[in-house]
C-alpha cells in the first residue's frame, strides 16, 4: 500500500442453521509508513593527512541521520560521536566532518542511517575512508631561497 493511514473493519460471525451471524464491526487502523529515499549518497573518496573534508547525504521523507562506522571488534555498525577517534569525525545532521585525518581513519568502513517517522530505517551506500599521503610536487629548477636586490 502507498504511506497512509488506512481503517480497516473486522467482524466476527458463526454460520447456525445455515444462518450467518455476525457480531458488531470493530475497527482498525493501520498507519503505513514512506521509506525514507536516498537522493544524495556518499561517493568514494580520499582525504590527504592532516586535512579536512566534509561529506553530505540527502534522504527524503528521513526525520533522523545517523553516521556510523564498522566496528571490526564487535563485528557490526556502532553511532559515530564526536568522543571517538580522537574528536576527528564529528556528525552533523546530514554532514560528517573529518578534521585533521590521520591514519587512524584510514580503510574506516562508515554510512549513514536514515530513519523515518514509522522507525524504518534505510542505509547509504558504504565506504571506506582513504587517507593519504599527498605530498606537494616542487619544481627543483626554482631555487628554494630568493635574493633582495
Amino acid at each position: 500500500s502507498a504511506a497512509g493511514n488506512y481503517i480497516y473493519y473486522v467482524a466476527e460471525g458463526t454460520t447456525k442453521n445455515n444462518v450467518l451471524c455476525v457480531g458488531p464491526r470493530i475497527a482498525f487502523k493501520i498507519n503505513v509508513y514512506a521509506l525514507p529515499v536516498v537522493s544524495h549518497d556518499i561517493d568514494d573518496f580520499y582525504v590527504c593527512v592532516g586535512s579536512n573534508k566534509t561529506l553530505t547525504v540527502e534522504a527524503a521523507n528521513a526525520i533522523t541521520v545517523e553516521w556510523q562506522y564498522y566496528n571490526a571488534k564487535t563485528t557490526g555498525w556502532v553511532a559515530i560521536s564526536t568522543n571517538l577517534f580522537s574528536g576527528k569525525l564529528t556528525p552533523n545532521g546530514y554532514h560528517l566532518d573529518i578534521s585533521a585525518a590521520s591514519g587512524e581513519l584510514d580503510n574506516l568502513k562508515i554510512r549513514a542511517k536514515f530513519t523515518s517517522a514509522g522507525a524504518c530505517n534505510v542505509y547509504s551506500k558504504e565506504v571506506a575512508v582513504q587517507v593519504r599521503s599527498c605530498m606537494i610536487m616542487t619544481n627543483p629548477m626554482i631555487p628554494a631561497k630568493f635574493k633582495k636586490s
